[in-house]
């Protein structure tokens, strides 16, 4: 799990009535899982790594950036899929 709280963006910040109102990122949560198996093949050490990264494909909250988020905070990327597969050959 990885857990990003909220801040505010003070480049988007608006003048309203001589006030300040700030843009506030709301927070953001994604969430990884594996699974491994591990077995002999051939007299080889085999793995094999099933995973997903951003489980629930949650998006980076929107601001007023170069790309539409906030870069150096959230990630973009949504839900990616890999298998792995180790062979140890000692």
């Amino acid at each position: 799990m990885l857990y990003k709280g909220k801040f505010y963006d003070a480049d988007s910040s608006i003048t309203v009535n001589d006030q300040t109102l700030n843009w506030w990122l709301p927070s953001m949560t994604t969430y990884n899982a594996s699974f491994d198996y591990g077995f002999d093949a051939f007299g080889t050490d085999t793995r094999v790594r099933l995973g997903v990264n951003n489980l629930t494909n949650e998006r980076a909250p929107l601001c007023d950036c170069r790309f539409g988020y906030w870069s150096d905070a959230h990630s973009d990327l949504g839900r990616y899929w890999y298998l792995d597969v180790r062979v140890s050959l000692d």
